[in-house]
């Protein structure tokens, strides 16, 4: 894990690696074509050098408008030690209801991949991403606001400490 800071930067990086945007679209929805379409927008940090993969849910559906300085929720929903295991969670499930029958949640989607960087400046948390795929974006990427290169600001906050 690479740290930098020095007396002229006031930034030190915490933690780099690979970002990945996945989106999972409403039940029995095939082909989703806007937000509405949309069930969840999840963002997976896999920090470099670790074996380690954390799944947030991020709690809009789509990524704050850094222009409007909005603010939004996430959670970190799982922390698994491979990405298989991380997948496993994220297929094509098929389920039993009492009213509606036998309903099928798609599998998650690949929305967007990069590289990211966890950088402390003073005592804010920013975290910064590049993407690489695609290499254009195009309507889901502009459906859920994943902009080619972004930096947000992050609040983290323990539950069980109120």
């Amino acid at each position: 894990m690479a740290r930098t800071a020095s007396k002229s930067s006031p930034y030190e990086t915490v933690e780099q690696g690979n970002i990945y945007f996945i989106y999972r679209p409403r039940v029995e929805e095939t082909d989703p074509e806007g937000i509405d379409d949309i069930q969840q927008l999840h963002v997976v940090l896999a920090p470099e050098g670790q074996k380690l993969f954390r799944l947030i849910n991020v709690g809009r559906k789509r990524l704050p408008d850094v222009e409007e300085h909005e603010r939004h929720w996430g959670y970190v929903e799982a922390i698994t030690k491979s990405g298989e295991e991380l997948e496993e969670g994220l297929r094509r499930e098929t389920y039993g209801t009492k009213t509606r029958g036998e309903r099928v949640q798609p599998a998650a989607r690949p929305a967007g991949e990069g590289v990211y960087a966890l950088v402390r400046r003073d005592e804010a948390l920013h975290l910064a991403y590049d993407l690489e795929l695609p290499e254009e974006g195009g309507p889901v990427q502009e459906a859920l606001n994943i902009a080619p290169k972004a930096s947000f600001v992050l609040s983290v906050r323990t539950p069980e400490k109120g």
